[in-house]
């Protein structure tokens, strides 16, 4: 079936539909927002933003929109109801974004329905024809934001396990005798995915973690805007993840995304959720440096990354992956 794309300035575009599930307090459907906004800012392809709950709403939306190209914010627990069954009869090119990218993703049974795999992580290194690996990319924020006078140290997340939130309050109470600890830790939309017993487990253990004569603590309950969330850790001295395990079957943490756009030094764990930062300066490793010593090491380490993750150049360059693999797997231009 052939399928002609809006037309601007005489450009005729394919379409595409990026499927999300419904809810936005969960990591995985922000990232689909935010890979929207890049996608849209070249014009490649058409793109739509689709809120799905089950096969009959993503069918709709396929019968309205017409796209050729279909790409899948997967996670086997927000859209696990997507099946060989779900493509019969679209004529599309599906791909699917992988969260948690790991060696074994090409042969995975969950992802073996889609064409294609997007792996949103430049440190992988792979030969399967199916697996296309795709930049990172940051949000926008030109705000100026004062440093505060007392050293803060900023960390956010939902409360799942192995954040290390109390282990970093404990290291800041070892390091410091006057600081400040600001944690954002806001309730996730999925109560089976992220308990209230949980998060309150997580916010008691932090409590218990600093002598509040010395170590201001902050723990905010809110689910900020994008906007917000940039402002919260632009606030801070320095934004830092403690991360426990060695986290090595994980995909790249979202969170730097973030804290990357935020302009603040960043401080991580040796967790391989933060593999590419650990590779660009390993002096930011909590494990090697004291968060006073990171502080100092100021924004300068990490500008590399910060200007090859904007979201015009990864937006960019998603969309020419993204055209180019289509094609080839349709074997016609895609329109």
């Amino acid at each position: 079936m052939h399928r002609t794309g809006n037309s601007r300035s005489g450009i005729h575009r394919p379409r595409g539909a990026l499927i999300s599930h419904v809810g936005e307090r969960c990591g995985v459907y922000q990232y689909g927002r935010r890979l929207y906004k890049a996608l849209k800012k070249t014009n490649f392809i058409n793109w739509s933003f689709v809120e799905c709950e089950n096969p009959d709403s993503l069918q709709k939306a396929i019968s309205e929109l017409q796209p050729s190209i279909l790409v899948f914010n997967y996670h086997p627990s927000t859209l696990g109801w997507v099946t060989r069954k779900t493509f019969d009869g679209t004529n599309t090119c599906n791909f699917a974004i992988v969260h948690e990218v790991n060696s074994g993703v090409a042969d995975a049974v969950e992802y073996s329905i889609f064409d294609f795999c997007l792996c949103p992580d430049p440190t992988l290194s792979n030969t399967h024809s199916r697996i296309l690996s795709i930049p990172r990319f940051i949000p926008k924020f030109k705000e100026t934001i004062r440093e505060p006078e007392v050293f803060t140290v900023g960390s956010f997340g939902f409360a799942t396990p192995g954040k290390g939130f109390e282990k970093l309050c404990s290291l800041v109470d070892r390091q410091f005798k006057h600081a400040k600890i600001k944690l954002l830790i806001p309730k996730h939309d999925s109560e089976e995915m992220v308990s209230e017993l949980e998060r309150s487990s997580i916010i008691n253990a932090c409590q218990n973690a600093v002598d509040q004569q010395h170590v201001l603590l902050e723990i905010l309950d809110e689910f900020l805007s994008e906007s917000d969330l940039l402002r919260f850790l632009a606030g801070n001295t320095i934004n830092a993840f403690a991360y426990e395990g060695d986290g090595a079957e994980r995909g790249l943490s979202s969170c730097i995304d973030y804290a990357l756009a935020a302009r603040r030094p960043i401080a991580v764990s040796s967790s391989a959720m933060f593999r590419h930062i650990l590779a660009e300066c390993p002096e930011v490793s909590l494990e090697k440096n004291s968060l006073q010593a990171i502080a100092r090491l100021g924004t300068r380490p990490l500008e590399r990354l910060r200007r090859e993750y904007s979201p015009t150049h990864a937006g960019e360059e998603i969309n020419q992956t993204i055209v180019k693999a289509a094609a080839g797997f349709l074997g016609r231009k895609i329109s």
